[in-house]
Order: structure tokens, then C-alpha cells, then sequence
């Protein structure tokens, strides 16, 4: 009534053509390229969110008490208030920069007059040199980076690559600066 019946496995081989195999080969290639791609864009985001958090969380001051954060539009800000600024090479104690809430030609205006003296400068000295406390220094790090680098860009200052010790990549001096 009940049989024992015994299946023996037979295996079974699929050959891919050389052109299939090509095809798969380079599907596996364009795959890792897109994640090595995704990984790099989604730390461009979160550097761009940093940066973004740090412009918009400020806290603005409109009464001794009270405190809010809040946004203030380049048209609030008062343009002129930086180009009365007098930088003296060596001297510490002035501590303003425009970094916080000024047009870009404000900046790059800052920028002209602190490295006048045509001695190489770095993002980070710039920013140890001018900063009021460790979160606007962590900022003016990475913006006066972006316009050092847009200058150099635009052939207005040269660049060399820092020393080691420095903790800068690159540092650049104003073109055509006395010194």
C-alpha cells in the first residue's frame, strides 16, 4: 500500500552568454557607483543642514527678558555697519566680522581689508583670530572657507596648501597685496 519511492537530486547548470555575463558585470559595477554616490550626497546634505540649522538658529533680542530665534533678512541688516571697520594687522581685539548676517560682497569687502597686509591667511586662523564664542567660530570656519575658496576662484587670491600644524588645507593671500 505505501511504497517507499526514493528521488535522487539531478542538478541542473545554467550558462550565462559572455554578453549576459558583461551585462551583469557591469549592472554590478554601476550599482556600487550609485551607492558610493548616494553615500556622498547624503553627507552633503547633512553639511548643508549644519549649515542651514547654524544661519537660522540664532537668537534674536528684541527685550532684556526675551529671547527668540528667529530669522533677520539681509535687507535688515545694516550694510555699511562693517566697512567702518578698521583692521589693524595684529591687533586681537577686534573681534567683529560680518560672517553672521551680511551680503556676500560684505564679506568678501571684510575679507579684502583683514588680509590686506599680504601675508597667507587660513579659514581656520581667520575664524580663531575673529570669532565671538566656539559655535560662530565652527561657522565662520566653513563660510569664510567658501569665500576664501570663492576668491580664489574668481582669481582674486592666490592659494598655496597649508602646513600640517596649521589644520587648514589650504591657505590663501590676497593677489597683488602689498607685502
Amino acid at each position: 500500500m505505501f511504497k517507499k519511492t526514493s528521488k535522487e537530486a539531478t542538478a541542473h547548470s545554467i550558462e550565462l552568454t559572455t554578453e549576459c555575463q558583461a551585462a551583469l558585470l557591469k549592472l554590478e559595477d554601476d550599482t556600487s557607483a550609485l551607492v558610493e554616490l548616494l553615500h556622498e550626497l547624503i553627507d552633503e546634505q547633512r553639511v548643508i543642514h549644519r549649515l542651514l540649522r547654524a544661519e537660522i538658529d540664532v537668537p534674536v533680542v528684541d527685550e532684556p527678558r526675551r529671547v527668540e530665534t528667529g530669522v533677520e533678512t539681509f535687507q535688515d541688516a545694516p550694510e555699511e555697519s562693517f566697512a567702518a571697520i578698521e583692521i589693524q594687522s595684529g591687533d586681537p581685539s577686534i573681534r567683529e566680522s560680518p560672517f553672521r548676517r551680511a551680503p556676500r560682497h560684505t564679506q568678501i569687502a571684510w575679507l579684502h581689508r583683514v588680509m590686506g597686509d599680504g601675508a597667507w591667511y587660513s579659514a581656520l586662523g581667520i575664524a580663531d583670530r575673529y570669532a565671538t564664542d566656539e559655535r560662530n567660530r565652527r561657522y565662520m570656519r566653513s563660510a569664510v572657507g567658501g569665500r576664501l575658496r570663492e576668491m580664489y576662484e574668481d582669481g582674486e587670491a592666490e592659494r598655496r596648501a597649508a602646513t600640517p600644524r596649521n589644520g587648514s588645507m589650504f591657505e590663501y593671500r590676497l593677489k597683488g597685496a602689498k607685502g
